[in-house]
């Protein structure tokens, strides 16, 4: 990973997605540190966050380790909790929610302050991103 993320970087990278878990499920702190440590851009906790067991614990993991987000579809089990998470981290770390953001509901998680979302925008599986869809979200979002 530590090659591929050179790689990534040295061809014009602006920041890093990744994430691993242990095999007992917790964040393989050691191995995101040391990638992190190895590159000069912003690195993103992915959806690897959703399946640690204490989202808080998980949370404070990742601020330790560097990670300057985390993408998470947490907000789509339980909007309350990770509002909870967005307020107990502060400005350490942004917490990007995603997974089903959609036009319809993307308001839910702006109206609780949410600087930034996700969002596949896709509204038929079989025919992928939908660019009304995408649109909609792009309206919703600067207004």
């Amino acid at each position: 990973m530590q090659r591929s993320a050179g790689v990534l970087v040295r061809a014009g990278a602006d920041a890093l997605v990744f994430g691993g878990l242990t095999p007992s499920g917790d964040s393989a702190v050691d191995q995101c540190r040391r990638l992190i440590q190895s590159v000069d851009v912003p690195c993103v906790l992915h959806r690897a966050f959703d399946e640690i067991g204490e989202p808080f614990e998980a949370l404070e993991a990742a601020i330790e380790v560097g990670f300057s987000r985390v993408l998470t579809a947490w907000g789509s089990r339980d909007l309350d909790l990770l509002t909870e998470l967005k307020n107990s981290a502060g400005t350490p770390i942004d917490l990007m929610p995603g997974g089903g953001i959609r036009s319809t509901n993307a308001h839910q998680y702006l109206d609780r302050g949410f600087s930034s979302l996700h969002s596949a925008a896709i509204i038929d599986h079989k025919r992928g991103t939908d660019a009304a869809e995408v649109s909609a979200l792009k309206k919703l979002i600067n207004s």
